[in-house]
């Protein structure tokens, strides 16, 4: 506690009281915990849709991803392309390339799990997938 107060005070010095009450509130009656709870059973229930979809659309999902907001499937073709076509219908995709230090097309995506509900956006998706 003695560190947190010292980081707290070299940070802002004083912040309004309100705000301290509030945090307080939400931290020793459980609203954080239960809104995480919350989050997390959406976020998984956005995971397994999303990962039924890609499956379901003929994408191999790389093994293992069980948790997080994230999941990474192989399409067996440039996913640059597809964002670029993406990106000419108003969405945006993650290409495998941008989290690559040589920057090279990759066959690899990453969906969003929390935005890749979007049936219209699933369509472009198959319509993409299918001309390989």
């Amino acid at each position: 506690m003695a560190s947190l107060t010292d980081s707290k005070l070299l940070a802002g010095l004083a912040s309004p009281e309100i705000n301290e009450r509030v945090l307080y509130k939400v931290l020793t009656e459980g609203h954080y915990r239960k809104h995480v709870e919350r989050v997390r059973n959406r976020l998984d229930r956005a995971r397994d849709e999303t990962r039924r979809t890609i499956e379901r659309m003929g994408l191999s999902l790389f093994p293992g991803q069980h948790a997080g907001m994230y999941l990474w499937a192989d399409t067996g073709r440039d996913t640059n392309a597809i964002a670029v076509a993406g990106h000419e219908e108003g969405y945006l995709f993650a290409p495998g390339s941008l989290f690559s230090p040589s920057q090279m097309p990759s066959g690899w995506m990453r969906f969003n799990v929390a935005s890749s509900q979007d049936p219209a956006m699933l369509a472009f998706l198959a319509r993409q997938l299918e001309r390989r």
